[in-house]
């Protein structure tokens, strides 16, 4: 079986990853041990190891209604708590403070809320503010006054310009803003950017945080980063409006020969109870978006496009819904591995010292496209480790109405462009359905399948006819699409006349108007 290579090493400090194995020319793993990221000094027991396992062994796929899949999205709880409420005080914090609600930095509002009571307390930072050290945020508001920190404007945040650097590889480094074990507490309308030495905004070992609209630039780690640990997770966490670009510097091009790991953009680590939505992740040196040791993750109506490797990555995750995001590779060389796009969502399970199993996946009305591989599944040595029948395989996974989209330009990438299945040894799959959408290649490469047990197609429209007895409904033709190479995901839609619109449902049969995402 052919097996995309675009798994991420195991988890440091930060959520950081470290570099998948190089391909062979077999298309089997080849890296060498050194290059895959140590295992983080905190990693305890597993976190998923008390939930009970199902079988390693396959079964039949349960068949899904068109209604039940369209709803799958759904079974995935939001956070309840968003964190709109008006505040009981305003602290600024400008330079030129002249005292009263008025403060020279940061830490001096913290300090003061902390005196006063964080409850209610709103922290507005006018202007750039160009800490020495990583401000943090170690107070808790409560769930009808949270603790607020807001920039005032466009460019009024935090820049990390002038904090001492640390070596290459530490993850350690200073965040541009941390929340550390702490609830009811929101970031908003913040500007983080320039920091050579650590992550942009850190949610540590806390609960009940929001991070939004804020933008976070140039630096070292990850961009936002939901940090747990398997006894301390986060919990409740809401992302969301975010624009992240230019992160995991510690692997742009300058320093790839020094064999840097990367981090993501945006990553859940160890977090219970996350929503990832409405954000803008672009142009980063780590992947766009990771679900990591995580439960209860969403991520949704995200624009994901030119990151490395990976755009969307889930390893080690239970509970997931990937839902309404446009994830497309435009063709940037800088964020090119091996010089293929990354991969458009890809499920792994890479080996750590806890698990969460890969189980309970949906993957719903999302357009890819210029992916090396839209859609894959890699198991990282999953075959090897002593709890292989409960870390590893992927179980009850939903691939409904997405549309998956190679356009001409990379009609000689040679990975599938879906690649599902695996081998009895790897315990891969149990209960994958894919149903309704719309997979479109120039002219070949389509679909790498292992075995088929577990594995079900339905009703999918192909641009190239499927691989015999695949799917046995299967619609073949061009979609139409109005443009297959496209930055505007209106594009995807498919055209007049197209073999993907299907006709009314005749003698009592629910119909739907078209295939795939649009």
């Amino acid at each position: 079986m052919l097996t995309l290579l675009a798994g991420c090493g195991a988890g440091n400090g930060d959520g950081a990853q470290g570099p998948a194995p190089t391909q062979t020319a077999s298309g089997n793993s080849g890296a060498p041990k050194a290059e895959r990221s140590p295992a983080p000094p905190d990693k305890p027991a597993a976190p998923g190891s008390s939930e009970p396992s199902s079988p390693a062994t396959s079964r039949v796929p349960q068949e899904k209604t068109g209604d039940e899949i369209g709803a799958a999205s759904a079974r995935v709880p939001a956070p309840a708590w968003h964190g709109d409420a008006a505040p009981v005080e305003v602290l600024v914090v400008r330079a030129g403070a002249q005292g009263g609600n008025e403060f020279a930095t940061l830490d001096a509002a913290l300090e003061a809320a902390g005196r006063r009571g964080p409850a209610g307390r709103l922290i507005r930072v006018h202007g750039m503010h160009t800490p020495t050290k990583e401000p943090a945020v170690n107070l808790s508001g409560t769930h009808g006054h949270p603790l607020i920190v807001e920039g005032a404007g466009p460019g009024s945040g935090i820049d990390m310009s002038k904090a001492p650097a640390v070596p290459l590889k530490s993850f350690q480094g200073p965040n541009c803003l941390a929340v550390n074990h702490a609830e009811y507490v929101v970031v908003r309308n913040l500007t983080c950017r320039n920091n050579r030495s650590g992550a942009g905004i850190t949610v540590y070992a806390s609960s009940h945080v929001r991070i939004s609209n804020t933008k976070v630039s140039d630096v070292k780690n990850a961009g936002i980063n939901s940090l747990g640990t398997a006894k301390r997770r986060n919990r409740q966490i809401l992302l969301d409006g975010n624009e992240v670009t230019g992160t995991s510097t510690r692997h742009s091009p300058a320093h790839r020969p020094q064999e840097a790991d990367w981090s993501p953009a945006i990553v859940a680590h160890h977090t219970d109870g996350v929503t990832i939505t409405g954000n803008e992740v672009y142009e980063n040196f780590g992947e766009g978006i990771d679900c990591l040791l995580s439960t209860d993750c969403t991520v949704s109506r995200n624009t994901v496009r030119d990151n490395w490797s990976v755009n969307v990555y889930v390893d080690n995750a239970s509970q997931v819904s990937i839902d309404r995001n446009f994830i497309t590779s435009t063709g940037k060389k800088t964020f090119e591995r091996n010089s293929r796009p990354a991969a458009g969502i890809q499920l792994a399970q890479e080996s750590y010292r806890s698990f969460v199993p890969l189980k309970n996946v949906s993957i719903t009305h999302n357009v890819v496209s210029g992916s090396a591989a839209a859609l894959s599944y890699y198991p990282y040595e999953c075959d090897t480790r002593e709890n292989a029948a409960e870390a590893c395989g992927m179980r009850d996974v939903t691939v409904a109405h997405n549309t998956f989209a190679r356009p001409p330009r990379l009609a000689k990438v040679s990975e599938a462009l879906v690649v599902v299945g695996g081998t009895p040894d790897e315990r891969t799959v149990d209960n994958l359905s894919l149903v309704n959408n719309v997979l479109a290649a120039p002219s070949h490469g389509l679909l790498q399948i292992g075995s088929r047990s577990g594995v079900r197609f339905d009703t999918n429209c192909w641009s190239n006819r499927p691989p015999r007895q695949i799917d046995a409904r299967a619609t073949v033709g061009d979609p139409r699409f109005r443009n297959a190479d496209s930055r505007n995901p209106d594009d995807y839609q498919v055209g007049s006349g197209s073999p993907c619109t299907r006709t009314p449902a005749k003698a009592g049969r629910l119909g739907m108007k078209t295939f795939g995402a649009l």
